[in-house]
């Protein structure tokens, strides 16, 4: 069943890629093709392994904080690497597949892992309205400005709902699968530990680095 699900989320984001390269493709004409700064090779792909570092150290610490037990690197990496293969998906949805790495490498039931995931993109939103904050103010009314407002507490709103209603979903979750999900309690408790500041603290500061990072990696590029 693993090798299945990690072959079906593998094929639509291979799927994916070859979609946005096609018609990323055919926007861009030959002519525009040209290394006249081909030092920005050796600038970007340091600063885009940085990034990745950045965000697998925070899944690490993370992971660790919910199995409230320590987990090797090397079994966070490799959960790491398949969810971002995944995060090509549409919504990202695959990237659930890191839950499903993280309990056959380590035996974290999914739950906790899910419990990581929906902290995650929690802190995500939080870095970006923080990082967003100097030009909030200067955002018109009306028109875009009222639906940049209205996206982001859309946003803030699902976010705050998925990970309060997580251990609710888990709960209803097929027996059969409690030995590989774990049970509601276990996911309730793994949110508890994430909201400490033992994990909020380094969750927030490394993705704020890890989107920096992304924000200056567009910027030179």
């Amino acid at each position: 069943m693993f090798r299945l699900a990690t072959r079906l989320i593998s094929l639509v984001a291979l799927a994916s890629i070859a979609y946005a390269v096609y018609r990323v493709a055919g926007d861009v004409r030959p002519d525009s093709f040209s290394l006249h700064r081909p030092w920005l090779l050796g600038v970007l792909l340091p600063l885009a392994a940085l990034n990745h570092a950045l965000r697998w150290a925070r899944w690490h610490i993370l992971l660790r904080a919910a199995a409230s037990r320590p987990v090797r690197p090397v079994h966070t990496a490799h959960s790491f690497l398949m969810g971002s293969l995944a995060i090509f998906t549409p919504a990202r949805a695959g990237e659930v597949l890191k839950a499903a790495v993280a309990f056959r490498l380590a035996a974290i039931p999914v739950g906790c892992s899910v419990a990581v995931l929906a902290m995650e993109r929690s802190l995500d939103l939080a870095v970006m309205a923080m990082l967003l904050l100097p030009g909030y103010q200067s955002v018109p009314a009306g028109g875009t400005g009222d639906a940049l407002r209205g996206g982001i507490l859309a946003a803030v709103a699902l976010a705050v709902i998925g990970v309060v209603a997580l251990p609710w979903i888990i709960g209803r979750v097929p027996r059969r699968f409690a030995g590989v999900v774990g049970s509601k309690e276990d996911t309730a408790h793994a949110l508890r530990r994430l909201t400490r500041p033992g994990s909020i603290v380094p969750g927030v500061l490394i993705g704020a680095a890890a989107w920096a990072t992304e924000a200056l990696i567009y910027a030179i590029a």
